[in-house]
């Protein structure tokens, strides 16, 4: 029997697992538009400003970069989490970590995202996304 905790943890690590190209496009880009519910809200912080992104404009553009050559060996993880769940609702803090090839040479870099999930008839899914990259 799965619990909300599996299922999330699920949702997740294949949220994260979405972006690895190691052996060129990434096989599992389109499974965002599976995880994240259509009216989803994105936001990434840098340098204390904040970019909004439709599920789209977050999407594609990271397709094309993992796809074109840009970035190679992109992965991404989970590092560390705590998951709150409140009957049909859950927020996720995780710690991740990502290495990639850019220009020959190997980066690394890590972050926090928070997620917060909505239980629908057919699982969990994210209805946001925050995240900012470590300095």
């Amino acid at each position: 029997m799965h619990s909300d905790k599996t299922d999330i943890d699920a949702a997740a690590r294949s949220f994260f697992d979405a972006f690895t190209n190691g052996g060129g496009a990434p096989s599992n880009i389109d499974r965002l538009y599976r995880l994240f519910l259509p009216e989803c809200i994105i936001v990434g912080v840098a340098a204390g400003t904040a970019k909004v992104y439709d599920l789209a404009g977050f999407v594609e553009p990271r397709r094309t970069i993992l796809s074109d050559g840009t970035l190679t060996g992109f992965r991404e993880e989970e590092l560390s989490e705590h998951t709150t769940v409140a009957g049909s609702i859950a927020q996720r803090t995780s710690r991740y970590g990502k290495s990639w090839t850019a220009g020959g040479r190997s980066h690394t870099g890590s972050g926090v995202k928070s997620l917060q999930f909505v239980r629908m008839p057919d699982g969990w899914r994210i209805a946001a996304l925050l995240w900012e990259d470590d300095a």
